[in-house]
């Protein structure tokens, strides 16, 4: 059995000790003199304004700040006084750009048509004057979703420049895509076939780019979108744009669409490709869908990952009380150390629909494997019902050092702190594992505040 010296229980906790008596020590610190730190390098700063017009662009900046506050508690209308009273002030600073940005952002918010079209203004000088502002990119982007606003109520000339945008593959990805999801809302016929040739490649595009475009999909009922999503499903060969195609399908409600996610499930040779289909599978629902993940789960001569993708797919499919039965079955049926730790996880998932008594039934089965007992005790904990006495008879019935170490973690957890420490001390002092008590041990010192842990953590590091 390996013993732990003195020497090496003290690298163990003396990093935790000092945690806990840091308070003490930076009391004392205070109290001492204190050596002036050095000085910092000063960075080049603008010639003097004169005292006058120096105290106007402080106000000015105020202004601005107080102008971003009001915004953060959704006073717009404020905000976007607040910005117009200094914006001369404020084009005679450094914040000159991200000041428009920050006054178009608060009228777009107002959504008064009027106040559309002056943050389009704001917007506009933005990129002419101030391109090299911190906001800049954000205007971009910005002034696309207000041009979209206004085409929807009727402005030609928002419109055009929307189409414009849309078609402009010098333009920056995020104003592009805000174009485009515009002119999919005002003109899908415009739109569709501007989107199906990017997601093609027939259009230059980042790979970023076209998951994006991809996703534009996900959020229009028209049936050509979904075609679109399915022909790229069984010919798309890059496996992020493959992942966000079969999820976007999952939000269409057709057979259609679920055959094609479970082909690309079948045939995936990529692991983040398979575990996209199988959760696109069990978030499409219905019977159908429920019924192809769950006969994949009891095919044990199906390949097991694929089986544990489907399993823990399940869960979000809303038949709680089916899943569950399902992974219990697992637990009582399966050999396999994954598949029964899936089977844990999704049981996990399920919340109330699962009694209690499952995870207690393993943790109390002496025949189970101990890494997983120990892993039905961290689910059974995050419950919140689990108190002192419990965790001291499974301690004490406990053979592996996975669960009981598992029961020195659970400890640290709950609510009634004071006997939780009183049973890890114990622990701590009569096991003769050295890998429990070092864990013991470890648990102790996060129990910071408390006299008795620090005592314990020093009566350690001294013992010969």
């Amino acid at each position: 059995m390996r013993t732990l010296t003195s020497r090496s229980m003290a690298r163990i906790l003396l990093p935790g000790l000092v945690m806990m008596l840091v308070p003490a020590v930076a009391a004392r610190a205070q109290r001492a003199p204190m050596a002036a730190p050095p000085a910092a390098p000063v960075a080049p700063v603008a010639p003097v304004a004169p005292v006058d017009e120096r105290a106007a662009l402080e106000a000015a900046r105020a202004q601005l700040e107080a102008a971003r506050a009001a915004m953060g508690r959704e006073q717009f209308e404020h905000a976007a006084q607040l910005l117009a009273e200094q914006r001369e002030q404020l084009l005679r600073t450094r914040e000159a750009g991200n000041a428009l940005y920050w006054e178009a952002f608060a009228r777009y918010r107002l959504t008064r048509t009027q106040e559309l079209k002056q943050a389009v203004e704001l917007l506009r000088r933005q990129q002419l004057e101030f391109s090299g502002a911190e906001t800049a990119r954000d205007g971009e982007s910005l002034l696309a979703r207000v041009y979209a606003e206004l085409a929807q109520r009727g402005e030609a000339d928002a419109a055009r420049s929307v189409r414009e945008l849309s078609d402009d593959e010098q333009q920056r990805e995020e104003t592009r895509i805000q174009a485009l999801h515009a002119l999919l809302e005002m003109d899908p016929d415009r739109a569709l076939p501007v989107l199906g040739d990017i997601l093609r490649g027939k259009r230059p595009a980042t790979p970023s780019f076209r998951r994006n475009a991809a996703f534009l999909l996900c959020r229009t009922d028209d049936p050509r979108a979904e075609d679109l999503l399915i022909e790229l499903a069984q010919g798309a060969t890059d496996a992020d744009l493959l992942s966000e195609v079969v999820i976007c399908l999952s939000m269409k409600d057709s057979d259609r669409a679920l055959d094609a996610i479970v082909a690309v499930f079948r045939r995936a040779d990529n692991p983040q490709v398979a575990e996209s289909a199988a959760h696109a599978i069990g978030r499409h629902g219905g019977d159908r869908a429920f019924g192809v993940l769950t006969a994949l789960v009891r095919d044990r001569s199906a390949d097991p990952e694929r089986r544990r993708m489907a399993l823990f797919s399940l869960a979000g499919s809303g038949r709680d009380s089916d899943v569950s039965a399902l992974a219990q079955q697992v637990l009582r049926e399966e050999t396999d150390g994954e598949m029964l730790q899936v089977a844990l996880m999704t049981l996990s998932r399920l919340g109330d629909a699962v009694p209690e008594a499952i995870f207690f039934n393993l943790i109390e089965n002496p025949r189970a494997d101990d890494e997983l007992r120990a892993q039905a005790l961290h689910f059974a904990a995050q419950r919140g019902t689990l108190r002192v006495p419990q965790l001291r008879a499974i301690y004490d019935r406990a053979t592996g050092h996975d669960l009981k170490i598992q029961v020195c973690h659970v400890l640290t957890q709950l609510e009634d702190r004071g006997p939780a420490l009183d049973l890890l001390l114990e622990i701590a002092r009569r096991e003769q594992d050295p890998e429990i008590r070092q864990a013991a041990v470890f648990w102790v010192s996060q129990f910071e505040g408390d006299p008795r842990a620090a005592a314990f953590l020093i009566e350690v590091i001294e013992q010969e």
